[in-house]
C-alpha cells in the first residue's frame, strides 16, 4: 500500500495512456525449493512514463487474473487504457476495467475458442471480399532495422459486425486484426496474424498505437529485470522474502529508468549510484516534495 501511494505521487495524468497489465515468473525464486513453481509477479506498467503503477505476487500464471482485478480496484486508472494478454480475456476482468472507469484492449487467442473463431472467421470472410459493406479502417506501416524489414497491416471494425456475439464482453466497441510480415536479411519471410477486442471506438491509429505500446512492458520492464538486474539468478526460497525483494528491485529499476540526468544504461546507473552518494541521493529523492 505504501508503494502504491508513493508511485501514484510520481504518476502524471493517465488519461488516454496505455497501462500494460502482464505477469512475469521469477524463475530463481521458489522454483527449486521443495518442488514449488516459480513465483509470479503481475505488473501494471505505464511505458510512456516508465512507471510501475503497482505489482502483486501470485503463486502462478493461473492466478494472474485475480491479481489484476485487485490492482484495478486499488489503483486510480480513470481515463487510462488497460491492455492485457489473452490469458486474462475473461468477462470478470473486463468488467473490473470498466468499473475502474478505464478502457481495455485485450488479445484474443484460442483459449477463448468460440469467440476467437468468430472474430477470425469474420475477418477472413471480410478480407476475401475486400471488406465490402463493412465500415473498416485500415493502416499500414513499414519499418526497417536490425537486419529485417517489417510490414504491419491493421484493420479495425465496429464490434457490432458480430451481431449478438458483440455482447460477449461488456462495453466492447471494436475488433482489430493485425498482420505482421517480416523479411529477414537472409530472405526468409514470416507472417503472423493477431486479433484484439476493445472498448475503445474503432479508430485505427489509436488502437494500433496502444497495441504496439503494450509490448513495451517486455522491453521496458521484464527484459531489464532479467538481463540488467539479473532477477532470475536470485535464488530466494522464502516466498515473503522473494516478494519483498521483488518490490525493492522494481522500485529501483523504475527510478533508474525515469532518470534522464545521465545517458548511460541501467547497469551504468546502478554502478554510478554505488560510487557516487550524491547521485544515489538524486535517485532516491526523485518525486519527493522540494523545499
Amino acid at each position: 500500500a505504501c508503494m502504491r501511494s508513493w508511485v501514484q505521487s510520481l504518476a502524471g495524468p493517465l488519461d488516454g495512456q496505455a497501462g500494460a497489465f502482464d505477469g512475469r515468473a521469477m524463475r530463481g525464486a521458489l522454483a527449486r525449493a521443495f518442488g514449488r513453481t516459480a513465483l509470479h509477479q503481475v505488473h501494471a506498467w505505464v511505458g510512456s512514463q516508465s512507471l510501475l503503477l503497482g505489482r502483486d505476487a501470485v503463486p502462478g500464471a493461473p492466478e494472474e487474473g485475480r491479481a489484476i482485478r485487485s490492482l484495478l480496484e486499488a489503483l486510480d486508472l480513470a481515463g487510462a487504457i488497460v491492455t492485457m494478454d489473452a490469458g486474462n480475456a475473461v468477462q470478470e476482468t473486463v468488467q473490473a476495467v470498466l468499473d475502474a472507469k478505464a478502457d481495455y484492449v485485450i488479445t484474443l487467442k484460442a483459449n477463448r475458442k468460440k469467440f476467437h473463431e468468430a472474430v477470425r472467421d469474420f475477418f477472413s470472410a471480410a478480407e476475401a471480399t475486400k471488406f465490402a459493406g463493412v465500415a473498416v479502417r485500415h493502416q499500414q506501416t513499414r519499418e526497417e532495422g536490425h537486419g529485417r524489414y517489417e510490414l504491419r497491416d491493421v484493420w479495425v471494425v465496429p464490434a457490432k459486425v458480430l451481431g449478438a456475439m458483440a455482447e460477449h464482453w461488456p462495453g466492447m466497441q471494436s475488433l482489430v486484426m493485425i498482420r505482421r510480415t517480416r523479411v529477414m536479411a537472409d530472405g526468409s519471410v514470416g507472417q503472423w496474424t493477431h486479433y484484439y477486442a476493445s472498448s475503445l471506438a474503432p479508430r485505427v491509429r489509436q488502437l494500433a498505437g496502444v497495441i504496439r505500446e503494450h509490448w513495451g512492458v517486455e522491453n521496458g520492464l521484464h527484459w531489464s529485470l532479467d538481463v540488467q538486474l539479473r532477477e532470475d539468478d536470485c535464488t530466494i526460497h522464502n516466498e515473503n522474502g522473494a516478494s519483498n525483494l521483488a518490490t525493492l528491485r522494481r522500485m529501483a529499476l523504475m527510478l533508474i529508468r525515469r532518470d534522464q540526468s545521465t545517458k548511460v544504461g541501467a547497469r551504468g546507473k546502478q554502478k554510478k549510484a554505488g560510487w557516487n552518494h550524491d547521485y544515489l541521493a538524486h535517485l532516491l529523492t526523485r518525486g519527493l516534495p522540494q523545499n
